[in-house]
């Protein structure tokens, strides 16, 4: 499209709008065909990061439940009279 050495816009690209239009094809074609795995991809990694997050939130909710319960049960066991 350039010409390196002066740095302007080559005379076949001015002369009409064929060639343009070719590189544009050629790049929406490369696109419509990488465009499924990209979006594969984006859901898996979207679902695998979340279910990551998800899980280690709740493991450590759950035990600091636990370790609420077993506090509380203890201090039961021994504020109660014999």
């Amino acid at each position: 499209m350039f010409d390196e050495r002066t740095f302007r816009v080559r005379d076949g690209f001015l002369s009409g709008p064929a060639p343009l239009e070719s590189r544009f094809r050629r790049a929406a074609l490369v696109n419509l065909a990488l465009s499924p795995f990209l979006l594969v991809f984006l859901l898996i990694y979207f679902f695998m990061h979340n279910v990551s997050q998800r899980r280690f939130s709740s493991c450590r909710g759950g035990l600091h439940t636990v370790h609420e319960a077993v506090r509380a049960f203890s201090y039961c066991l021994h504020s109660c009279p014999p």
